[in-house]
């Protein structure tokens, strides 16, 4: 694994020390410094850190202090409290969540996908299909691993998005805008058709000029990008 180096920014850092465990035993990952106050962090440089692991509390104050300053801020992992709120933390804020529970398993895959992020930002969709099949999602305090494949359709809500599976009744819910989980996606496979909804090509039943059916979902087409779509059709044909 390449480098990657780490900051924890927690308001009573001691009640982190099993993440800072677990990061000793991850190669490449590296603690350079720990906070507890935001000035803390503020005085020195954020060019050198990679990965910032921060309190709830601390997300908003971060995320201002970039737009007034236009500083670039590190991706940043929500250590989570049972108490903390999600719907009320912006979905562009953060690039996953951790809680005092997350198993070594699961800080990992944190770390390797920002690892990914740092070292292959412009990775294709076709590329990462073939090297994973699954993404990892933070939903209802779980970190859950789906497949791209059992990922029907993905509407989108506001600030969150429900991504519809096979063979589940009930979405699964992300706290992440269309646009920023759809871009995750294998862009070979997964279509937007409209404003709200990206399309598996793997799961489409049926075609009509304005909607398209997987299976009991309706799908509306929209008009701007309906020329996108039919052509990807066509090509498929």
């Amino acid at each position: 694994m390449h480098s990657i180096k780490c900051l924890i920014l927690a308001k009573e850092p001691q009640e982190w020390t099993a993440l800072e465990q677990h990061m000793k035993d991850i190669p490449g990952a590296i603690l350079e410094k720990r906070a507890s106050q935001l000035e803390d962090v503020l005085e020195g440089s954020l060019a050198d850190t990679d990965l910032i692991f921060c309190d709830y509390g601390f997300v908003e104050p971060l995320t201002t202090y970039s737009y007034i300053y236009n500083v670039k801020v590190p991706p940043v992992v929500c250590l989570l409290s049972e108490n903390d709120r999600l719907e009320e933390l912006g979905a562009n804020r953060v690039f996953g969540f951790l809680t005092k529970t997350s198993t070594q398993e699961q800080i990992i895959e944190t770390i390797r996908q920002a690892v990914r992020n740092k070292y292959s930002p412009k990775e294709g969709g076709y590329n990462r299909w073939k090297r994973d099949g699954f993404i990892f999602i933070n939903s209802e305090y779980k970190i859950i691993r789906i497949k791209f494949e059992d990922i029907q359709f993905c509407e989108g809500m506001k600030d969150y998005t429900q991504i519809y599976l096979a063979a589940k009744a009930q979405p699964v819910i992300t706290l992440q805008n269309l646009k920023t989980f759809s871009s995750k996606l294998p862009d070979d496979v997964f279509v937007r058709v409209h404003r709200s909804f990206v399309v598996s090509l793997h799961h489409i039943d049926s075609i009509s000029r304005n909607e398209i059916t997987v299976g009991k979902k309706i799908i509306p087409i929209g008009n701007s990008y309906r020329n996108d779509f039919f052509h990807i059709v066509e090509s498929n044909s």
